[in-house]
């Protein structure tokens, strides 16, 4: 990470983000970690490369178990 600052808003965000579209629990969670990992790439708080949230969001897998 380069500064991790923000991280924290950037998950709350994600999944408001994805819960506001319709999408499902874990889908919303995964959105909301891609969002705080690229954040955490930029020296920027806040801020996030939208090519670096496509790569984090379709490279991570959620497995919930029941």
């Amino acid at each position: 990470p380069v500064k991790p600052i923000g991280s924290g808003d950037a998950v709350a965000a994600g999944l408001a983000a994805a819960i506001s579209d319709g999408r499902d629990i874990p889908d919303a969670c995964r959105l909301g970690a891609a969002c705080a990992a690229a954040n955490a790439l930029t020296d920027q708080a806040g801020f996030i490369d939208a090519r670096r949230l496509a790569e984090f969001e379709n490279g991570m897998s959620l497995k919930l178990e029941t």
